[in-house]
């Protein structure tokens, strides 16, 4: 076998070499990138059931807090900004209540608030 003999065949080796880590990269980048999707697609329906739950708590306890109101909740106003109703004391919100404009939207800090707020009523 002369140079150029050899110098063909290892330039043939490395190409083909070189396409088939090419093959192999190429589909285990696919295969990342369709994993991480699926991630993605898992935490956007996560997130969307965290928020379907939030606000079904948020109701549940606003509904609760605007029954008793009358009874536990005096020196508190109900107040409607902005589509949300609101039950304020010494002009604190403690509960937001959820509309459709909001549905989705309830952080947790909010439910931090309603938390509160139903402690309050615990307690007066």
């Amino acid at each position: 076998m002369d140079i150029g003999e050899l110098k063909k065949t290892l330039t043939d080796e490395i190409v083909e070499g070189l396409a088939t880590l090419n093959r192999i990269l190429t589909a285990e980048i696919g295969s990342l990138t369709a994993a991480v999707e699926n991630v993605s697609v898992r935490l956007t329906d996560l997130k969307y059931k965290s928020s379907k739950q939030e606000v079904s708590y948020a109701n549940v306890l606003c509904e609760n807090i605007e029954k008793n109101k009358s009874e536990t909740l005096k020196g508190t106003t109900k107040v409607i900004d902005q589509g949300k109703a609101k039950i304020v004391r010494d002009q604190q919100v403690l509960v937001v209540k959820p509309t459709s404009e909001t549905m989705g939207s309830i952080s947790p800090h909010i439910s931090k608030k309603i938390e509160n707020a139903l402690d309050s009523v615990q307690y007066l």
